[in-house]
Formats: structure tokens, C-alpha cells, sequence
């Protein structure tokens, strides 16, 4: 069997090679491919690619122009090549050895597009655990729910070749929120699965430079309430919906065809808004957030 792990880096001097030395040490019977996009770095990232490329033949790079995250990690997927497994890595994290052991194994006899994802230890810039993990308890990882909030973060997930192949088939996603979430609502959307391992399998570092983080402090917690309630993203679960739409109509089952009509609708259609806000479909991880959610779909902030 053969992976594919894809990193997209950006300024990653700091923590990469040590991501890098955690994804060597992988176990299991497997072929690892270390597959990199840079995403425009202006520090020593690309002198570190170069060192690290020439010592090894199990890591591949290539330089892009700045297209953020998203598009980066889209990119790399049209560009790795062929495997049968394909992981999303951050520049900035610590894999355990059994990481993408566990999750081949969870994916390896399901033959429709699946993404299997697990559970992350917190932890500080020098990899002391803050004692929790990402998840408190299993996320909902059904349509409803995850078009309107999805719950998988990118660096856990290891993505089947169906689902990849069925990607690459397909026209390159014009509008994108995260990659993560795409990938999760496209799968979804097409009737594939979704698997959560509860058990943590990384370590998911926080620190001041992350693009996207877990906020532990009160105030932090506070900001980001407000934030999602009152501010609009770049990329709104209206406008997600619609290009996965455009893009899949014709794969798409007509039960799901209809909730992404409904996400599609929101803003224009204030009964559609209303809707959205109280449908008891969507499942949230807690009150407080449940809350949140159905007051950002009310203003039109989703």
C-alpha cells in the first residue's frame, strides 16, 4: 500500500523538521510519500526542503505562489500523484508512530469514498501536553450538521483513493472554505462515510503563529463566540453548498440534493433562514455552541 502524506508549508521553519521526523517514523506496512507545496515562504523553509528532499527519496517538494491553505492542499491533491491512501499534515504538528497505521486500517476494505479522522492531544510549542484533546466527545459527522459546521480538522484525516479519484474527476473548486471541511461536505454529499477514531494519534500543537487554533483561554473562548456570531467568513456555507452543487449535481442522492439546496438558499430567503436556524437536524457539541451556530444562521454569518 502506498500514502500519501501532503503538507502545504508557509513560513514553517520553526516546527517543521520536527513534524517531518515524526511522519519518518511512521510504523507499518506501508510505502510514506512526503509530498510538499510550499505556499510562497520567505524564511529558511525552502533551504529546509532542499536539505531534507536531498537526504531522502521519500519527500518531494515544489514551490507555488502564496494561494492560502486552502487551495494549496487542493493543489497538492491534483498534483501527488497516485496512491491509495492520501493524509492532510500541518507544517507544525507531531504525529505518533501508529498514526496512519490505525487509519489504513479503519479505510482499507471500504471501497467508496471515505475519510477516516481521529482524536488530537493539545499541547504547547514544545510539545507538553495542555491535558485535553481536540475532541470531548464524539462530533456529528452527519450532512446536516456538517454543511453548516464542519467538524473534522484536516491534519487528523486520512482520505480513501475513491474519494480522491473521484476529486481529480471533476472540475478544481472555484470557492473553497478549508480544505478539510470540503473534502468532508463533498463526501458526504455523495453518500461517502465518515469515520471518528476517539483515541488521539497526534499531537496538535498551539501557539501563537497557528492559522487555525483551539482557544482555551476565557477571553479567547469569548472572542471567538463573537466572532462567529457576528462576522461573516470569507466563504459562507450558502455559497460552499452552491459550488458543490454546480460541481457534483448529478452524484449527488436527491435526500442530500435537497439539504444542499436548503444551505444554498439561506441568505436569500429569510423563512429559509429561519429554518436553517431551528432545524433540529443539525447537531451542535454543546448548548453554548449550539447556540452560537443558530444565532450566526439567523444573521446570515454562516
Amino acid at each position: 500500500m502506498k500514502v500519501a502524506v501532503l503538507i502545504s508549508t508557509y513560513n514553517g521553519e520553526k516546527y517543521l523538521l520536527e513534524q517531518i521526523e515524526s511522519l519518518l517514523s511512521q510504523e507499518g506496512d506501508f510505502e510514506i510519500q512526503i509530498i510538499i507545496r510550499d505556499d510562497g515562504s520567505s524564511d529558511e523553509t525552502l533551504n529546509i526542503l532542499k536539505k531534507i528532499s536531498n537526504k531522502t527519496n521519500r519527500i518531494m517538494w515544489y514551490q507555488g505562489d502564496n494561494i492560502k491553505p486552502a487551495k494549496s492542499y487542493i493543489d497538492l491533491i491534483l498534483n501527488c500523484g497516485q496512491y491509495d491512501f492520501y493524509c492532510f499534515c500541518d507544517q507544525d504538528d507531531y504525529w505518533d508512530s501508529d498514526k496512519i497505521k490505525v487509519g489504513i486500517n479503519a479505510l482499507k476494505n471500504i471501497y467508496d469514498p471515505c475519510i477516516y479522522y481521529c482524536n488530537a492531544k493539545l499541547v504547547d510549542d514544545q510539545l507538553n501536553t495542555l491535558g485535553s484533546n481536540v475532541y470531548k466527545k464524539e462530533p456529528y459527522n452527519d450532512i446536516y450538521t456538517t454543511m453548516c459546521a464542519s467538524n473534522v480538522i484536516g491534519c487528523t484525516m486520512i482520505m480513501n483513493r475513491a474519494l480522491i479519484d473521484y476529486i481529480r474527476k471533476h472540475e478544481s473548486p472555484q470557492i473553497i472554505s478549508m480544505h478539510d471541511s470540503y473534502m468532508a461536505r463533498v463526501c458526504l454529499s455523495i453518500g461517502g462515510r465518515i469515520i471518528y477514531d476517539k483515541v488521539p494519534h497526534m499531537k496538535y500543537r498551539q501557539h501563537s503563529n497557528n492559522v487555525i487554533g483551539i482557544k482555551s483561554s476565557f477571553d479567547g473562548k469569548i472572542k471567538q463566540a463573537v466572532n462567529l456570531i457576528m462576522s461573516q467568513p470569507s466563504v459562507t456555507i450558502d455559497e460552499q453548498a452552491s459550488e458543490i452543487l454546480r460541481l457534483y449535481f448529478d452524484d449527488i442522492p436527491n435526500d442530500n440534493r435537497k439539504w444542499l439546496m436548503i444551505v444554498s438558499d439561506y441568505r436569500r430567503n429569510i423563512l429559509t433562514r429561519i429554518y436553517l436556524a431551528l432545524c433540529k437536524k443539525t447537531k451542535y457539541k454543546s448548548l453554548t455552541r449550539s447556540i452560537e451556530m443558530r444565532l450566526a444562521i439567523l444573521l446570515g454569518n454562516r
